[in-house]
């Protein structure tokens, strides 16, 4: 290791075969215009792109490759086997463990973390006191803001953006496109589909999957083991239960709260302030008005409408295509048809 190393030392060194070897015996291959500050270590076999610059009290191990007009902050630390791409900047006290690679034009904010063998893209940007997991992955131009934190082996698509202050469990999955908010808190093994957007404060339980184009309003909670399908909107404070499932298009209003098990069939419509208890089915192109209760169990067969405002009871059927009024109140373990001439109950 070369110790408390300069420009002068550098200059003074012996050169063989296109590298530098101090009197230690280590081998540093340079670039011209290279600059480097005061106390920095400089393991073996490590190479220094042109125009590269090297701050005070950087740290840099055994066969680091560092790309032209690369600079480091001071006190930046790089693990053994870490390469820099052309261009790239990491800020003051950033730490890149072993083995881990980010391309060219990355820029890393002020006290970053990044664990072994991590892989960050092309264009990517890295606010300051972030930290990213062992073996994660960032794709080109993502975004991460401030105090981000990917706990574990995290896997972000192309353009994603996160905001200040959000965790990402491990084993989490983002695509292509996906906007998180600030303070977002994903558990482990989430998938979020490409496009999604989730909106600040939101909450996502362990292994559930977002669809694509979906948007998850301010404040909402969604349970463990949940499943919303494509173009699925929720609007503000929505709180599901664990095992949820929501097919295509399917649209809760601000403050809707569904139990654990419930499915909302595809292209159906829940009004702001509803409530549905456990094990409640709604099957395709179901409209609930706002302030509706539906008990434990209820099943709202395709088309069905409740007006705002209604309650029914648990263990309850209303069948295809019946449409009931604003404060309608429907007891437990009742059944609803149409007929021809009304409405029938058995």
């Amino acid at each position: 290791m070369i110790k408390n190393a300069n420009v002068l030392e550098m200059r003074s060194w012996k050169r063989e075969d296109g590298w530098y070897v101090s009197p230690a015996g280590d081998r540093v291959k340079l670039g011209e215009r290279v600059t480097i500050g005061e106390k920095v270590n400089v393991g073996d076999g490590v190479v220094l792109g042109e125009g590269s610059i090297l701050g005070n009290w950087s740290n840099l191990g055994e066969g680091v490759i560092v790309d032209d007009e690369v600079k480091l902050g001071e006190g930046s630390n790089l693990g053994e086997g870490v390469v820099v791409g052309k261009g790239s900047v990491l800020g003051a006290w950033s730490t890149v463990d072993k083995g881990s690679t980010l391309f060219d034009g990355v820029v890393l904010g002020a006290r970053v973390v990044l664990g072994d063998n991590v892989v960050v893209g092309k264009g990517s940007i890295l606010g300051k006191g972030s930290t990213l997991g062992n073996k994660s992955k960032l794709g080109r131009k993502v975004n991460l803001c401030d105090e981000v934190n990917l706990v574990g082996e995290v896997n972000l698509g192309e353009r994603v953006v996160v905001g200040k202050g959000s965790t990402l469990g491990n084993k989490s999955k983002l695509g292509r496109g996906v906007k998180l908010g600030k303070m977002v808190n994903l558990y482990d093994g989430v998938v979020l589909c490409d496009r999604v957007i989730i909106c600040d404060n939101v909450v996502v339980g362990r292994r559930s999957t977002i669809g694509e184009r979906s948007t998850i309003g301010e404040g909402s909670t969604i349970g463990d083991w949940s499943i919303l399908h494509k173009e699925v909107i929720l609007r503000k404070e929505v709180i599901l239960g664990e095992m949820v499932k929501l097919y295509n298009r399917v649209i809760l209003g601000a403050k809707v709260v569904l139990g654990d098990w419930v499915r909302v069939g595809e292209g159906s419509t829940i009004g702001e302030k509803s409530k549905l208890g456990k094990r409640v089915t709604l099957c395709n192109e179901v409209n609930v008005g706002d302030l509706s209760n539906l008990g434990e169990g209820s099943i709202l067969c395709a088309r069905v409408v409740v007006g705002r405002g209604s309650t029914i009871g648990k263990e309850s059927i209303l069948c295809e295509g019946l449409n009931l009024g604003d404060l309608s109140i429907i007891g437990e373990e009742v059944t609803l048809c149409k007929k021809s001439n009304g409405i029938q109950n058995s």
